[in-house]
């Protein structure tokens, strides 16, 4: 049974490529700030491409961010000092986790991209990556168990047919959270380069696989 299991996953594998993963990653974004002084759209500019980045890094993270805002941007981030538009997000200084949350909040499409460029939003970042990855698991994992009582409770456009067990869904979307992670930290990502994660969450998978097993013969009904 591990083997036919092992081989499902490989073939749901195959549908997921992390290609597509990276070239969201790499779209191109473009945040205005706006400020009332130049010396506090450096403070901006240092928030969010700090100077631990490498020159080459923080370079490219500060050509996203646009001095002034504009309509060529895709969102504008004001300083809380001053006046902004109703499409526009405030950052304090005191509490910038705020504004972090609410433009990921606005703007999932974002979050890969500003997650890899811009350093405030990655742990943030990675957290709604986890928590989104945690509700599909659960989803699935209610509507196999119930199949008699939520005929068609899934929804997750990319659950195909080619997923024959709990296993191998799970398993293939702690993958895809694998990739998501990695190139939400600014990591390659790839099957080579996440092969330690992959490696280790297939064994999991079958652990746990075999635990559940163990306690469902316990289950009287």
């Amino acid at each position: 049974m591990s083997l036919v299991v092992l081989r499902q996953i490989k073939h749901a594998l195959s549908t997921l490529n992390p290609r597509e993963l990276r070239e969201e990653a790499d779209r191109p974004v473009r945040v205005g700030i706006v400020a009332p002084s130049a010396e506090i759209l450096g403070q901006m500019e240092t928030f969010f491409a700090p100077p631990h980045y490498s020159p080459k890094r923080r370079a490219e993270a500060l050509r996203m961010l646009v001095r002034g805002g504009g309509k060529s941007c895709d969102l504008e981030i004001y300083d809380s000092s001053i006046l902004r538009p109703a499409s526009a997000y405030s950052l304090d200084p005191e509490s910038p986790d705020t504004c972090i949350r609410k433009i990921l909040r606005a703007h999932p499409e974002l979050t890969l991209p500003l997650a890899r460029n811009l350093y405030p939003f990655r742990k943030p970042a990675a957290h709604r990556v986890i928590r989104a990855i945690a509700k599909e698991n659960a989803l699935f994992c209610l509507a196999t168990a119930l199949p008699d009582v939520i005929p068609s409770f899934v929804s997750i456009p990319w659950a195909a047919g080619e997923f024959a067990s709990d296993t191998v869904f799970l398993t293939v979307n702690q993958i895809r959270m694998a990739f998501m992670l990695a190139a939400a930290s600014d990591r390659a990502v790839g099957y080579r380069e996440q092969r330690s994660e992959i490696a280790s969450i297939v064994a999991g998978s079958f652990g746990w696989r075999a635990i559940a097993r163990e306690l469902i013969g316990k289950v009287p009904f």
